[in-house]
Parts: structure tokens; sequence; C-alpha cells
């Protein structure tokens, strides 16, 4: 099939005050005397996956592989520049042709940029699908869904463990769309835990670790914002294999010179998930703030000191 793929917002809308069903037909007529043809992507309806730390990114509604595109001509990302980044992405890493790939060098915002530029790089993240409420509810309709219960749902802009649910049936999920209507969602495995390592990486280097846990089973969240524990951890006593996964997980997202790195271990396993990259690690609120500001006022006076 030589299909050039033409990305715009949805794939029912208008662009710049014309039909884009007539934009296409008219790349359509000059296309076809390459033999080849021109087919819309709609950027808000393609459906992102991360499975065994993978990248796949299909239409949500067919199932097509973006990768079997012959070529991608990015007419329109304004409406979400972290989904047109990863599809950009996604193609080039199967070096299928991207006319114009400007929107690949994107820095991400949430975690739905965070865990593109994770995947397929080692780094161990828990199954995760990215998509629109719109195909959430088809899937459910269609029997469909990406995991078993219980599984996590949350924003992609959540922050400090807000827009964050554990599902546990169809009616939770339900829910979660109607309190946050908005947002686009990541739905994922839920990695069964006591504990979670928050990993502030301050000029490449992990410089403090703090042990979050909550403190009773009403909660999945470990985040002291949400009433859990935290324990400082000398660095000395967690694992260096932990602390290097932090480091490399924030310089794969650019943020190397300041993040904070959250890790969650599998109670069962023993195994460790990467589950976000925070641009803003929390210095001044949460658990251990003066610990937290002093090294964080080592680190600007470092910066300056050269």
């Amino acid at each position: 099939m030589n299909e050039i793929g033409v990305l715009y917002g949805f794939k029912r809308s208008r662009w710049i005050g014309h039909k884009t069903d007539e934009l296409i037909t008219l790349l359509n007529s000059a296309l076809n005397r390459h033999d080849h043809t021109a087919v819309k992507v709609g950027l808000m309806d393609v459906k992102i996956k991360i499975k065994n730390n993978k990248l796949i990114v299909r239409d949500a509604l067919t199932n097509y592989d973006l990768k079997n595109l012959r070529a991608l001509y990015v007419a329109n990302w304004r409406v979400s520049p972290e989904i047109a980044m990863g599809i950009v992405t996604y193609l080039t890493r199967h070096r299928v042709p991207v006319i114009n790939p400007e929107i690949g060098r994107f820095l991400p915002l949430t975690k739905l940029g965070e865990f593109i530029l994770l995947s397929d790089s080692g780094i161990p993240l828990p199954d995760s699908v990215f998509m629109r409420h719109k195909h959430i509810q088809g899937a459910l309709r269609r029997g469909k869904m990406p995991f078993q219960y219980p599984f996590i749902a949350k924003s992609t802009n959540g922050s400090m463990g807000s827009s964050n649910w554990l599902i546990k049936n169809e009616s939770d999920l339900y829910s979660a769309m109607a309190e946050d209507p908005e947002s686009l969602f990541v739905l994922q495995e839920f990695i069964p835990n006591t504990f979670d390592y928050r990993v502030l990486i301050f000029g490449g280097k992990p410089k403090l670790v703090i042990k979050r846990s909550r403190k009773s089973d009403d909660t999945h969240l470990n985040n002291t914002s949400k009433g859990g524990d935290g324990l400082l951890v000398p660095l000395e006593m967690i694992d260096t294999s932990l602390l290097e996964l932090a480091e490399k997980a924030a310089k794969l997202v650019g943020r190397s010179e300041l993040a904070g790195v959250d890790i969650v271990i599998n109670s069962l396993t023993g195994k460790p998930y990467i589950l976000e990259v925070n641009k803003s690690p929390q210095i001044e609120t949460g658990s251990n703030v003066q610990a937290k500001l002093d090294a964080f006022s080592d680190y600007i006076m470092e910066s300056i000191n050269g």
C-alpha cells in the first residue's frame, strides 16, 4: 500500500475554513500521478500504547498501525503537540519518512510525552494506553479494554496524585471520565506495591531519595501530598541500579538538570518501573522540605561557581 498519511486534528473536522476531505481530494489528484494516495490521520483519533516498553501508535477505531504508512505529512498538530510528537517519533523509529518532522523535537510537558521518550530505550514502564474519552468509551462498548481490572486511570496533566484512580470496574471508569471530562487519559496496568521512591535529580545526578508509603488501604497512592509518609533514605542504602535507572530516565526526557523521578517496586516480583519524571520535584512542599531545600541550594551554588 502506498498511502501517504496527512495528519490533522480530527478525522472529522474543519481546518482553516475548508473541509479537510476536500484538501485530501486535491492532494490525491497530485499523488495519483506517482501511484500513491493520501489518507487522513486524526491526531486525536489515535491510540498510543506502551507494551513491553515498546511504543505502538494505531488508529483508535480501526486499529490500523501507523507504521504501515508510506510516509506522513503533518498538516496540523496544534490541538495536541505531544500526540503529534509521539506519532512522528514512532514513525521515525520505524524508518517511515515524515515530510516535516520538526514536531518530533517537542519537549514533553505531561506523562504522555515522558512515556513516548522513555519507550524503546530499555527503561521498564508499566503497560499503558493513551487515548481520549470517546475512544475509551468505544472500547468499553466493544468489550475490548486493554487491561483486566483493577487498573489505573489518570489524567496526563495530573500532578501530586490528582486525577488518579484505581479502576475496579466499568462504573469506576465512567465516573473517572465524568470527573475529569476534558483530559486525555492514560490507562495503565496496576503494579502491586506497598511504597515507591521519589529520586531527586540535580545536575544529572541523584541527590536525595524519599521512600513514600501510604498509611491505609483506602488509597492506592503513596504521594505525600495525599497523606503518605515520606522517609528520607541515604543514597548508599539504595541499590545503585535504581539510581542509574532514575538518572537515565531523567536524561532521556531532557530533564537531567532538575527532575523528580518516581519509581515503583512490584511487591510480587521485585521489578522496578518508572512511573513519572516530574519536571517539578516538589522541593518546597511535601515531606523533608528542609533536606530538599538544602540539597537544592547546594546545587544552585555549584551551578554558580562552576
